[in-house]
C-alpha cells in the first residue's frame, strides 16, 4: 500500500503544471533563439551552436541521436548540399516555469554537387530550458520531412 502512494504521489505531482506562465519576453526570446539558429545554418556560421544547452539531444530523421552540444553542432556542420535558404516559422510556443517548447515548420533550399537543387519542407519540435541568466536554451529537438520518403 505504501509504494502505491508513493507512485500516486509521484504521478500527481507529474500532472500539475508547475511555475509561471511564460511571459512575452521569454517568448521573444524563445522566438529570437529559433530566428537565430535559422540564420546560422543558412549561413553555415560558427554561431549554431550558440542556442543549444551542453546536455541538448538531438533527434534528427534517418540518423542516430546526437547526444550533446558538440555532436549536435557537429551534425548540423557537417559537409552536405550548399544553403542558399533556411526559413523556420514558429507556430507555438507555450511552456511555464524554466521549461518551454516550440513547435513550427521549416524551408530548406540548397544545392548539392554545385547544380542540382534541393527543395525540401517539414516540421520541427524543440524543447528549452530557461538558464541563469534568463535566455533559453534547446535541450531536446526533432524535426522531419513533409515529402515522401526518396524525395
Amino acid at each position: 500500500m505504501k509504494r502505491l502512494l508513493i507512485i500516486l504521489v509521484f504521478a500527481v505531482a507529474g500532472c500539475q503544471q508547475g511555475g509561471a506562465p511564460l511571459t512575452s519576453t521569454d517568448i521573444d526570446a524563445i522566438k529570437k533563439n529559433v530566428e537565430n539558429f535559422a540564420q546560422a545554418l543558412s549561413t553555415q556560421s560558427a554561431d549554431i551552436g550558440n542556442g543549444y544547452a551542453d546536455d541538448v539531444i538531438s533527434l534528427p530523421p534517418h540518423n542516430a541521436a546526437n547526444v550533446g552540444k558538440q555532436k549536435t553542432v557537429e551534425f548540423h556542420s557537417a559537409p552536405g548540399p550548399k544553403v542558399t535558404s533556411f526559413v523556420i516559422n514558429s507556430e507555438e510556443i507555450d511552456g511555464s516555469g524554466g521549461l518551454a517548447y516550440s513547435r513550427g515548420t521549416w524551408v530548406f533550399k540548397g544545392v548539392a554537387n554545385d547544380s542540382i537543387e534541393i527543395n525540401d519542407n517539414g516540421k520541427y519540435l524543440v524543447l528549452l530550458n530557461k538558464q541563469a541568466d534568463g535566455s533559453w536554451k534547446v535541450t531536446r529537438e526533432i524535426w522531419n520531412s513533409d515529402l515522401p520518403m526518396g524525395q
